[in-house]
């Protein structure tokens, strides 16, 4: 397994949560799920 595939979806109820979560009060998910990406390939390499 060299390649880390992440899952991030985001399960919102309204427009307004999806925007919270790209930014707003909870962060930004997309670059969340970006940043385990990353981790994963520099754990994979020092393995």
């Amino acid at each position: 397994y060299d390649l880390p595939v992440i899952f991030g979806v985001l399960t919102v109820e309204n427009e307004q949560q999806a925007w919270d979560r790209l930014g707003g009060a909870h962060g930004h998910k997309g670059k969340d799920a970006a940043d385990a990406a990353v981790d994963m390939i520099n754990l994979i390499r020092t393995i």
